[in-house]
């Protein structure tokens, strides 16, 4: 199993929309890898954590970013 895309360290907030687009599909891909990835192959726990609480943040980010831009009312 390869190793997720760069991602630790990472704030949400600081980043492009673009990154924060491209980083969020990266990270969900290689999730979805490592779910049909074998027993043997799968990375341990831990990282999957990380990998799947950061996607969360990031996915709250996107969501913050597109409420912001929606007209009230």
């Amino acid at each position: 199993m390869r190793e997720p895309p760069a991602f630790r360290e990472t704030d949400p907030a600081s980043l492009s929309l673009a990154q924060l687009t491209d980083l969020h599909e990266a990270l969900g891909r290689w999730l979805e890898e490592a779910l049909a990835a074998a027993w043997d192959d799968a990375p341990d726990d831990d990282l999957y954590q990380e990998v799947y609480f950061t996607v969360l943040r990031l996915a709250q980010e996107r969501v913050l970013r597109q409420q912001g831009e929606l007209p009230r009312g």
